[in-house]
């Protein structure tokens, strides 16, 4: 049970937005464009499962490259 609850905390862990979004294999203006569609600006901490939740409502509704 305690590793499970350790499991929990990792992949609820808070990362700078500005840390995931570097790992995105898009343009610069792609970037921002994701940013301000999500409604997050630089220093934003959020979880992984956020972020990709975001990243693929933002692909679905504009394109992209993914």
């Amino acid at each position: 049970m305690a590793e499970e609850k350790k499991q929990v905390q990792e992949k609820d862990e808070l990362i700078l937005v500005d840390e995931l979004i570097k790992s995105l294999d898009i343009p610069e203006w792609q970037k921002a464009a994701f940013l301000q569609a999500a409604g997050w600006k630089k220093k934003k901490s959020i979880t992984k499962k956020q972020f990709d939740l975001a990243y693929q409502n933002f692909i679905k509704k504009y394109g992209g490259t993914k």
